[in-house]
């Protein structure tokens, strides 16, 4: 083997990347919406987080992409309880309602 060839990187899914890019490209002062996707991931288990993130706070609506309609079934029986938690992890009233949208996430 030849020791001056470079390393190779570690092989990355494509989503993976976009979403590093994406997150680079947020709006600043957005530090609610990480704090949420913190929370999302903390509250949620592996099976769900793989397939549904939060995306965006608009007035009071949290908006999720989720990767199925089985998975959006699953989170509105959660709806209320999923509220409350990241409520009460973020200390006042942010979170009033979710809504989900269907996209590859």
């Amino acid at each position: 083997m030849n020791k001056n060839r470079p390393s190779r990187p570690e092989i990355s899914h494509i989503k993976d990347l976009l979403h590093q890019i994406m997150a680079g490209c947020r709006r600043p002062g957005n530090d609610e919406i990480h704090q949420i996707q913190r929370i999302w991931n903390e509250i949620l288990g592996q099976s769900i987080t793989r397939h549904a993130r939060p995306v965006a706070l608009e007035k009071g609506i949290l908006i999720i992409h989720v990767g199925s309609s089985t998975i959006t079934q699953q989170l509105r029986y959660h709806v209320r309880t999923i509220i409350r938690q990241i409520n009460q992890q973020m200390e006042h009233e942010l979170v009033m309602d979710l809504r989900f949208k269907i996209s590859s996430t």
